[in-house]
């Protein structure tokens, strides 16, 4: 348990520093509580808690205002979140995915910063690892969290000029935020920290976005 609160709370300073704008401390400190996780994970006594379907994200810090939005055609969901280890409904599974869209934004943010493809595909294949440990998942805080990962992915596509995986993105996103709006009653139940506005912004970015004429970055 003492690693496990370890690891949140590497996670919650990680996500302090890249909401202050220091990616490269950020990216430092999530590797760290990840590989406590992944110790963790590997320990004989932890079986059987991989998932528990009670997760729940503690909350999101707000990026500055100099670089909150971070493409002005493009929706991205840019804040880091928080999670909270609870003894009475242990998942690792989720643990580490919110450490995962956490280092996934990192490299993201400076992919945005410095225009680098490089960072760009690597914020995708880890927004991939992100969705991929909740896969299956139907509760509505794991979806949302698919959700975002999927989203910010097919923007990293979309940077790179990787058009196919950009439209597939679009595809699984529209495909996914349909079944997430079918476990809704109303708008109020989407999960905290993730609202209404963010859904709505999901929903312009598959109707509206499309492939651009300039070339993507190098």
């Amino acid at each position: 348990m003492e690693q496990l609160q370890e690891a949140a709370r590497l996670n919650s300073v990680g996500a302090s520093r890249l909401a202050s704008n220091d990616r490269s401390g950020a990216v430092a400190i999530l590797k760290t509580a990840i590989q406590i996780m992944d110790t963790i994970s590997r320990a004989p006594e932890v079986e059987g808690h991989i998932r528990s379907n009670q997760e729940q994200v503690a909350g999101a810090l707000d990026m500055p205002e100099s670089c909150a939005v971070m493409d002005d055609t493009f929706f991205v969901y840019n804040r880091p979140l928080l999670f909270q280890v609870s003894p009475q409904a242990l998942d690792l599974g989720f643990y580490n995915a919110v450490l995962m869209f956490n280092l996934a934004l990192a490299f993201h943010q400076e992919a945005v910063h410095r225009g680098q493809a490089a960072k760009f595909q690597k914020a995708a294949n880890l927004y991939h690892l992100c969705y991929n440990l909740l896969a299956g998942d139907a509760t509505a805080c794991s979806g949302a969290l698919i959700l975002a990962a999927m989203n910010n992915a097919t923007h990293a596509y979309l940077k790179i000029g990787a058009y196919d995986k950009f439209r597939e993105g679009l595809q699984d996103l529209e495909q996914h935020a349909a079944y997430y709006a079918a476990l809704q009653s109303s708008p109020s139940d989407a999960a905290a920290p993730f609202d209404a506005k963010h859904f709505e912004e999901f929903f312009l970015n598959i109707t509206l976005a499309q492939e651009p004429t300039a070339a993507p970055c190098a």
